[in-house]
């Protein structure tokens, strides 16, 4: 009898935070682990729709690669928070709920493409790159943020509550 062993490495990933860089872009900083490496990759909302149409349309469409037919209904169900004309600190709060959901289903919808390293799910790639998982080598870490952490002001949602703080990802 032979035995074929192979090594699976975890993948996470959660959406940590909310970031307003001294420029006023809003940034939501996702904190991602992948084996034993961690990091922190900062994203706009418009990445994150960017992302949820390539997969709305990739699910959409009938299959063409392996990826799992019964994630399809799962993944092109997602909520997806609305695009809102004014910006606020409760707008970009409640969209790093939102966002936060999203990205933990998606995960979750994707997770048996997503820890191993094959690429035939176009899907699963999309979400690896999206959470710099392929720009990473092994047992490296890297943290991508397009701002001073120092000089921007970080929000997060702590229960049910809001509250702005000093912290650095």
């Amino acid at each position: 009898m032979v035995y074929r062993i192979e090594q699976v490495r975890s993948l996470r990933a959660k959406v940590a935070a909310v970031a307003e860089a001294a420029d006023s872009i809003v940034y939501y900083v996702i904190e991602v682990e992948h084996g034993t490496s961690a990091w922190s990759i900062a994203k706009r909302y418009s990445d994150f729709h960017e992302l949820w149409s390539a997969l709305h349309a990739h699910f959409a469409a009938p299959p063409d690669d392996d990826c799992h037919a019964e994630v399809a209904t799962d993944v092109v169900d997602l909520d997806f928070p609305k695009k809102k004309m004014f910006r606020s600190h409760d707008l970009a709060l409640s969209r790093l709920d939102a966002l936060r959901s999203y990205l933990k289903l998606l995960i979750i919808a994707l997770q048996d493409d997503l820890c191993d390293d094959d690429t035939t799910c176009d899907a699963a790639t999309r979400l690896r790159t999206f959470l710099g998982v392929d720009a990473l080598t092994d047992d490296a870490s890297m943290d991508t943020l397009p701002f001073e952490p120092t000089k921007a002001h970080f929000y997060r949602a702590a229960s049910s509550c809001a509250s702005r703080t000093d912290w650095s990802p």
